[in-house]
């Protein structure tokens, strides 16, 4: 059979195509070997940066600007907290929003019902503002976390702020908006400690919780905890909703530590005698009904034993409640234990008095905070330094 020289011609000047473009290729291959292989500056380092993960914008911006820093970032706040506290002060509050449709509108669960505004400053700042009482309570807990390095808390100041333009002033605290797209309230306590064991590092955990308890803190539950991320996918625990300090409250740390919860009239004449309970009695319905009929009070149905102490009501939660999660630390970190141990009860006045109006038991809140101090380091075998 005779191939038409038409067909061969066409077939040839495809192979010559074909050829043409591998050489082509071939030829851009080697020169960008030639090129990285080569001594310039500029390529060698885009070749470094390719094996390398991407930097976050955070890093990116701190390396560009030298002295600035990510004022969100909980780990910067220790070396800036006065820097912060003064931008807080200072800049007007030029927008306000609730915090409630902030939180609903990120399809974020609301866990409150108390007065809170998302604010944000004259130089773009966010911040919350929370009009009402015990705001110096509030800032006493933040200066204590951020002079100590014990914990993360957002820098906290008292303030008069206009909401939106309205007439007149509200008074309250005014403290540092922390983002996060974690949604601490959908945890469990497993869950939690598992993020935390994984995500976050142990110093800033065993931080967090051992602040709760010097503090007094009795307002504890996953919302009251923000989850904040920093880089390489860091997560740090941060304490907000601190004004448990001026309650005083008497907690006994141990297993199941108990904290003071209710106040059911009467005496308190017992308040200098040791707390005599290790184990409390359930708080079944029977309890309950008991406590509704007697004192008055409505008790929640978290799962608990209690005690009745010097006219208080003392709860004692299982070891799967957040509260105690959030207090109890399975072992001291070398850092958290350093801290402690040199902790001195005139290094708390001086610390707390700054915020705290004299009118505030100062001397009974340091004492407080020592002795819970002291039942830390107990508990863990170790001595004051």
């Amino acid at each position: 059979m005779r191939v038409p020289a038409k067909f061969i011609r066409r077939l040839l000047l495809l192979c010559s195509l074909i050829a043409i473009v591998v050489m082509v290729l071939v030829g851009r291959t080697k020169r960008k070997q030639q090129e990285f292989a080569g001594a310039p500056a500029g390529k060698e380092a885009t070749q470094k940066a390719l094996s390398k993960p991407e930097k976050v914008q955070s890093e990116l911006e701190e390396e560009a600007q030298p002295g600035v820093f990510d004022i969100y970032n909980p780990l910067n706040w220790h070396e800036h907290y006065e820097e912060i506290k003064e931008r807080l002060n200072n800049q007007p509050v030029v927008s306000a929003q609730s915090m409630r449709e902030y939180l609903k509108s990120q399809g974020r669960r609301v866990s409150y019902s108390t007065e809170v505004y998302k604010v944000t400053l004259q130089d773009g700042t966010d911040a919350v503002f929370k009009p009402g009482s015990g705001a110096e309570m509030e800032e006493a807990v933040s200066d204590l976390a951020n002079s100590l390095g014990l914990g993360y808390v957002p820098p906290v100041v008292r303030r008069e702020v206009t909401i939106n333009g309205k007439s007149g002033t509200k008074s309250g605290l005014l403290s540092l908006y922390v983002p996060t797209d974690i949604d601490a309230c959908t945890f469990s306590v497993t869950q939690m400690r598992d993020k935390l064991s994984t995500a976050a590092d142990e110093n800033d955990v065993v931080g967090w919780q051992c602040l709760n308890f010097l503090v007094g803190n009795y307002d504890l539950d996953f919302g009251n905890l923000l989850l904040a991320s920093a880089k390489n996918s860091r997560v740090i625990p941060v304490s907000i909703d601190n004004e448990g300090i001026r309650r005083v409250p008497r907690i006994q740390y141990g297993e199941l530590p108990f904290v003071r919860w209710r106040d059911l009239g009467g005496s308190h004449d017992q308040a200098d005698k040791p707390f005599p309970f290790v184990d409390g009695k359930p708080c079944d319905e029977s309890a309950r009904r008991m406590l509704k009929n007697q004192y008055g009070i409505a008790v929640t149905r978290r799962e608990h034993s209690y005690a009745i102490y010097n006219g208080y009501y003392y709860a004692q939660f299982t070891d799967e409640d957040p509260f105690t999660f959030m207090i109890c630390p399975e072992e001291l970190t070398a850092k958290t234990a350093t801290t402690l141990k040199d902790l001195t009860k005139e290094k708390v006045v001086g610390i707390i008095s700054k915020s705290v109006p004299d009118s505030a038991p100062i001397d009974e809140i340091a004492s407080s905070v020592m002795d819970r101090r002291d039942a830390l380091l107990q508990h863990f075998g170790l001595a004051a330094g």
